[in-house]
């Protein structure tokens, strides 16, 4: 029984291993195809719920930059957003360092 148990935890761990990794190393291509639908001209509204939707937060401001970085890979990928009058101006892939 107890080795069983073992197992059944083992395997468990690894797949728990797995999705983080696979979450990671499928991240950089994910991210950057969202980075590329938020493009010029969409409003700062669109945009979050974009991102609400794909797991990008925070919201982006109305005017500045913002950083919007996926919450799965904690902050590491993420979006670049350039806004000025509720309008996005630029948008572009950002890789935390």
């Amino acid at each position: 029984m107890r080795s069983i148990v073992s197992l059944v935890g083992s395997l468990l761990l690894l797949a728990a291993l797995g999705y983080y990794v696979s979450l990671f190393v499928t991240a950089d291509t994910r991210v950057h195809k969202l980075c590329d639908t938020i493009t010029a001209g969409m409003s700062v509204q669109e945009v979050a719920s974009l991102a609400r939707d794909a797991g990008l937060g925070p919201a982006p401001k109305p005017a500045g930059v913002s950083f919007l970085v996926e919450k799965k890979t904690f902050g590491r990928y993420g979006c670049r957003v350039e806004t000025a009058d509720g309008i996005v101006r630029t948008s572009k892939y950002d890789l935390s360092n």
